[in-house]
């Protein structure tokens, strides 16, 4: 299995969106035809591209040091390949995703992950996985535990994932306001 182009590679490469995209700032919600979503972002936070090559929008709430990005890889399946559902790869990958995500942890974030859990769960009426972990932030004199919860869900041929990214003492006060900012995410008719 390959991936194509991500989408900000297209972008940089076409020069034009094509109406593909909108950002309401009226509402805060942000629409993407081409890979079939929309999210709602609460109106205090900032919207930006991210910087990671695959994230499409994300929202920041800086006070806080919250996020919520939603990142689209689009597959290229070879001849005879199929995936019914992210459980399909939750199960033929399980251990090496998280093995790899245990690894760059230590070489990439210098941070060990904690209180990692994967399990499926169901998102929209798809299979999904859930992925929680916690580690340590330090930045200057300054020291929090992050706790991160990513979803990713399969609609062929892209998948999608949703993570929210919050200081852990600042989820302890609300986690039903935390686990419901996932419910702004949509599936919407793609644009062909």
């Amino acid at each position: 299995m390959a991936y194509k182009p991500s989408y900000k590679e297209n972008m940089s490469n076409s020069g034009s969106s094509k109406f593909e995209e909108f950002l309401d700032k009226k509402t805060n919600s942000y629409s993407n035809y081409k890979y079939g979503f929309a999210i709602r972002f609460p109106m205090n936070w900032t919207i930006n591209k991210g910087v990671s090559e695959h994230t499409i929008i994300k929202g920041i709430e800086a006070d806080s040091l919250i996020t919520v990005s939603v990142n689209v890889i689009e597959l290229n399946f070879k001849k005879n390949e199929e995936i019914k559902s992210a459980w399909d790869l939750f199960d033929s990958t399980r251990l090496q995703y998280e093995a790899l995500l245990k690894s760059k942890g230590k070489t990439e974030a210098n941070t060990i992950f904690e209180n990692f859990d994967m399990k499926k769960i169901h998102l929209f009426n798809f299979e999904a996985i859930q992925t929680q972990m916690e580690y340590k932030i330090k930045q200057v004199d300054f020291e929090y535990i992050n706790k991160n919860i990513t979803y990713q869900l399969f609609k062929s041929p892209f998948i999608y994932t949703i993570t929210l990214q919050v200081p852990k003492i600042i989820y302890e006060m609300k986690p039903i306001y935390f686990n419901s900012l996932i419910n702004k995410f949509t599936l919407v008719l793609r644009k062909q």
